[in-house]
């Protein structure tokens, strides 16, 4: 009965190498693009997140709100800085 329990456990073990939790695929994962400061030129403080109906992005900046449209990056500046 113990040289069953052993013979088990280390098939188990051996087996676990090949399962993994989440497939190493990316078909269906989301795109994520991070951007440096030096890419929308402003602070690198964001504090608030918006979306319109056309699919633009609005960064509330601790300088500027910046926009951005997927590709290009608009800066309008803050009153007082």
């Amino acid at each position: 009965m113990k040289k069953i329990i052993l013979i088990f456990t280390v098939n188990l073990l051996l087996l676990s190498n090949f399962v993994y939790a989440q497939k190493f695929n990316y078909f269906g994962a989301p795109f994520i693009k991070n951007y440096l400061v030096a890419n929308y030129n402003a602070s690198a403080q964001n504090w608030a997140i918006a979306q319109d109906s056309r699919g633009v992005m609005y960064f509330g900046n601790t300088t500027a709100l910046l926009e951005f449209d997927g590709t290009n990056w608009k800066q309008y500046n803050l009153r007082d800085n």
